[in-house]
Formats: structure tokens, C-alpha cells, sequence
């Protein structure tokens, strides 16, 4: 019963609560963080100047080195700033450093990326279209050119070995283009040079050709009937990509169709079929052909295409009266280029708001047991 009787008289007392007290500690804390949120940003920006002029090879090493070794100083920063560090735990210095190495990490790679610095030339990818033509034709030279800030200009220089043109590119987008048109035979060999608005540059080379017998078509003698093939030979190399061989008919395009190679003095040929009997012909007529191979090209991420045609000339061709001339469709064409969109890292955006939940909860959770 005596024991009992203590229990009853026995009276919990809430702690007294010393608001100026918790408001000193909490002052003293964010003035901690607030000088290393400020000893992260002169050290990130100190980083940024000294990464730009130390070679590309060890700037890294070097930069995290001072960020580390510079430490040393937050303690005589805060010092300086009349902190009482002799009071200072293990948490209060994990605490400070981890505040100041962090904000040094973010103002240091903001500082070292687009726009405030561009360290990288521009990157071209280039190509000409098509990369072998018939003389009199025209070569396109098309070239995506990117920067991480701005392209300022962008130039190319043509040349057969004896002289030298140099010409600007026309801009479409991304794209930068110039139309060449050759009037003899040979190999011709180009650079191109792009330069951004901080004057470092980039060149690509590459080179095309111009021969006469770029296309050649063979068809029997005498009027054609819906039956009689006509071979189409396209050079072999007018493009590291799939084509389009066709001509035009009476007002229509017809596609040929693709039947094997042959090789034809020193020289190999893609052999393209077709007939008569596709629409656009017409029976007991004199018929005009003009015969053209489409070279297809798409810059990743670019919807547009960019073409061009190797010319095969002009034919006349007579047919007889047979009814099955003229009747079919034109067949279709596989496997030509396609845009190529460019690749995302799926989920990433959901990582970085989990990323950032994480964080805010864990700051939430300090803070609610600091409070208790």
C-alpha cells in the first residue's frame, strides 16, 4: 500500500524551455552554414579559372585537390567570421564541411559548363550526297554542325589537287549546306571549318566524285513490249546508304527494282530492272525515259532529309501495241533511310525527384528530432 501510495504522489515535470537559448543555437548554426554556403562559392569560382588554365590531362586531379586541401582553411574562415570553434563536435564539423564541399561542387560545375564557359570546339558530321556523280551534275555537301553555346561560321574548301575554292555554307538549322557543281571528271576533296563565338574551331574532310558513266541503261533493241526488261546499272559507292533508283514516264515516277550487280570493265554496278508494263508507258508510242538515282540522308535528331539525285540521262524508247503496256503500279522501294530520333535516358527525370524526396525527408526528420 506505501508503495502504491508513492506512485500517486509521484508528478512528471516538463522540462522549462529556454527560447533564447534554442534561438542563440539556431543563430550560431545558420551563421556556420551560411559562411560555408560562402567559402563554397569563392572556392568554386577560384576552381573554375584555375580548370580553364591547367592542362586537360590532370585539370581534374588538380581542382579536386585544392577543393579538398582548402578544408584546412574553413576553420580560420570561420575564425575570422568570430565562430567559437572550440565548442565544435563531430557533427559540427561534418556538417560544415559537407555544406561547403557540396556548394563547391555545384558553383564549380555551373561554372565550368555552357554558358558561363565552352571549353569544346564545335562537332561536325558531314556528308556529301551523293559521294559519286555524273559530270554535270551537283554534289550537295551537307554538315550538322553543334556547339555546346553557338556556331559562329562555318566554311569549306574544295579542291581536285590543282586548285582551291573556298566557299560559305548555308545555314538550316543545325545544318550547314553548299551545292557543288563539277563540269569535269576526278576526285575531288573537301574540309570543312566550323568555329563558335569563342573562336575555337573544328574541321571535317571528305571527298566525292564526278565520272561520266555514273548510270548506265540497257534495253533490247527494237520496240519494247510489257515483257522486255531494262536494266538500270548504278555505280557501286554513290552512297554508304540505301537508295532509290527511278525515272520519270509520262508524267509518272517509276521505281526500278533492284535485281543483283555486275561488274563492268573495273568498275562494279548495282543492276536495277524495270518494264513497260508499269504506268506512265504507253503502247505503239515513242517513249521518253530520264532515269535518276535518289541518295537519301538524315542527321540524327533532324526530321528533314537531306537529297539529291544522280543524273542518268535522257532515253527514247519505242513500244509495240500490247495491251499490257502501261497497266501496273510502280513498285515500292525498302529500306530507305528513316529519321533517327536521338536516344533518352529513360527515367531520369524520375530519379532525380526521387533523388530530391530523399533528401528532403532526411532534412525533415533531423529536424523533427531536433525539435523533440
Amino acid at each position: 500500500m506505501k508503495k502504491d501510495k508513492k506512485e500517486d504522489e509521484y508528478e512528471f515535470e516538463i522540462p522549462k524551455f529556454d527560447e533564447k537559448k534554442f534561438m542563440e543555437k539556431e543563430k550560431s548554426k545558420a551563421r556556420i552554414y551560411f559562411i560555408s554556403f560562402g567559402f563554397g562559392i569563392l572556392l568554386g569560382i577560384i576552381s573554375r579559372f584555375a580548370w580553364a588554365n591547367i592542362s586537360p590531362d590532370i585539370r581534374w586531379t588538380v581542382t579536386f585537390l585544392l577543393a579538398v586541401c582548402s578544408i584546412g582553411f574553413l576553420a580560420k574562415v570561420l575564425q575570422i567570421f568570430k565562430v567559437d570553434i572550440s565548442k565544435f563536435g563531430k557533427k559540427e564539423w561534418l556538417g560544415s564541411i559537407a555544406f561547403y564541399f557540396f556548394t563547391w561542387l555545384a558553383i564549380f560545375i555551373l561554372a565550368i559548363n555552357p554558358p558561363f564557359y565552352d571549353a569544346s570546339p564545335p562537332h561536325i558530321d558531314a556528308v556529301s550526297v551523293p559521294s559519286i556523280q555524273t559530270v554535270g551534275g551537283d554534289v550537295l555537301i551537307a554538315a550538322m554542325i553543334t556547339d555546346n553555346v553557338d556556331v559562329d561560321h562555318a566554311s569549306v574548301n574544295i579542291t581536285d589537287g590543282t586548285t582551291w575554292e573556298i566557299h560559305d555554307m548555308q545555314r538550316d538549322g543545325n545544318v550547314y549546306t553548299y551545292d557543288y557543281a563539277g563540269s569535269k571528271t576526278g576526285t575531288f576533296f573537301y574540309t570543312i571549318t566550323a568555329a563558335d563565338s569563342g573562336g575555337r574551331e573544328s574541321t571535317f574532310t571528305g571527298n566525292f566524285s564526278f565520272m561520266k558513266d555514273a548510270i548506265i541503261v540497257q534495253a533490247p533493241s527494237g520496240n519494247l513490249g510489257a515483257s522486255d526488261d531494262i536494266e538500270i546499272k548504278v555505280i557501286e559507292g554513290i552512297s554508304s546508304e540505301n537508295f532509290r533508283v527511278y525515272y520519270k514516264v509520262g508524267g509518272r515516277e517509276v521505281n526500278a527494282t533492284p535485281s543483283g550487280e555486275v561488274t563492268m570493265g573495273n568498275e562494279k554496278y548495282a543492276v536495277y530492272t524495270t518494264s513497260p508494263e508499269y504506268e506512265g508507258w504507253n503502247g505503239s508510242s515513242s517513249v521518253n525515259v530520264s532515269v535518276y538515282a535518289e541518295v537519301i540522308h538524315y542527321f540524327l535528331g533532324v526530321e528533314k532529309a537531306y537529297t539529291n539525285n544522280v543524273t542518268g540521262g535522257t532515253y527514247t524508247f519505242s513500244t509495240t501495241s500490247d495491251s499490257s503496256i502501261g497497266i501496273v503500279s510502280s513498285p515500292p522501294v525498302e529500306n530507305l533511310p528513316q529519321p533517327r530520333s536521338l536516344k533518352q535516358t529513360p527515367g531520369f527525370e524520375l530519379l532525380a525527384f526521387v533523388s530530391a524526396a530523399a533528401v528532403a525527408m532526411i532534412l525533415f526528420g533531423r529536424r523533427r528530432k531536433q525539435s523533440v
